[in-house]
């Protein structure tokens, strides 16, 4: 009978203790939701990184832009600095080099440059914006501090390297700018920068047609066009058909010239790329 009723009431024990670290698992806190305007943030960074993958630059200024205000709203200086740089790229991908330097600068202002490490990434954007502006001087003062500080194992080595080839190209520089080149592709391609690399490419191809090396040079563009189809990159594809034309013209294959400003016309056409559809139609015309 004893042993009965000890049973019985250690039985209401253990279904009391069950019960009582249930309801306090039940009230345990949670974790706290994130603010609001921090997850605001993130979600139009995040938008404004996707329009720019898909090409759509518009778009993606207006995510970054959205994605500032509220950063700054919230005094988040090193967020507020990324999105600058994420603007300026957007900036120069809609040729908008002066729009590009204001942004530069205002990171300057913000002195987070040698905590984030941020120093090269500025000087690669403010060289690509002088080069936008045809402003040989001061693209080429950028240029020789910036890869004076910026050694090897310097993320950006490989992209200045670049800038410093169309630098040298644009300056009739062309054997120059094929030893820059060589110097960078390595870099880019250890780095994983599949887009830097197309961007060698395709300046190695106009390098190699202002030396009259044509089958080099096409070699080069058709290296470019690969590099930018597995990119799925639209405004590439059909910068890389007009070089393809122009390599085809200068070595008096007229035929394959055409046929390639044609492509070139039509991936624009596609993807409403005014500009570079002009252009094409153009030389299509010249040909006839």
């Amino acid at each position: 009978m004893l042993v009965a009723e000890s049973v019985r009431l250690y039985g209401r024990h253990v279904l009391w203790c069950t019960a009582f670290m249930l309801s306090a698992c039940a009230q345990s806190p949670r974790p706290a939701a994130e603010p609001v305007l921090l997850v605001q943030a993130a979600q139009a960074q995040t938008d404004g990184l996707r329009a720019f993958a898909r090409g759509d630059h518009e778009s993606a200024a207006r995510h970054f832009e959205q994605a500032l205000r509220l950063q700054q709203s919230l005094d988040d200086v090193p967020a507020a600095a990324q999105t600058h740089l994420h603007l300026a790229t957007v900036a120069l991908a809609l040729d908008q080099p002066q729009a590009a330097l204001a942004h530069v600068q205002s990171v300057q202002a913000l002195s987070v440059l040698k905590e984030a490490g941020l120093q090269p990434r500025l000087w690669q954007l403010q060289a690509q914006a002088y080069l936008a502006m045809n402003d040989a001087v001061a693209a080429r003062r950028v240029l020789v501090q910036a890869l004076a500080d910026c050694p090897n194992t310097c993320a950006q080595r490989g992209s200045l390297l670049l800038l410093q080839a169309k630098l040298d190209l644009a300056g009739q520089q062309a054997a120059q700018a094929l030893s820059n080149l060589q110097m960078a592709l390595p870099l880019l391609q250890s780095q994983g920068q599949s887009l830097e690399v197309a961007n060698v490419w395709r300046v190695r191809a106009g390098a190699h047609l202002a030396l009259g090396q044509h089958d080099l040079a096409l070699s080069a563009a058709q290296s470019a066009l690969s590099q930018d189809r597995a990119l799925a990159l639209p405004e590439k594809i059909a910068q890389d058909w007009m070089l393809l034309g122009d390599i085809y013209q200068q070595s008096a294959r007229q035929d394959s010239a055409r046929e390639a400003f044609e492509r070139a016309q039509s991936v624009a056409a596609a993807a409403r790329l005014v500009k570079v559809q002009t252009r094409a139609l153009e030389r299509m015309k010249r040909l006839q």
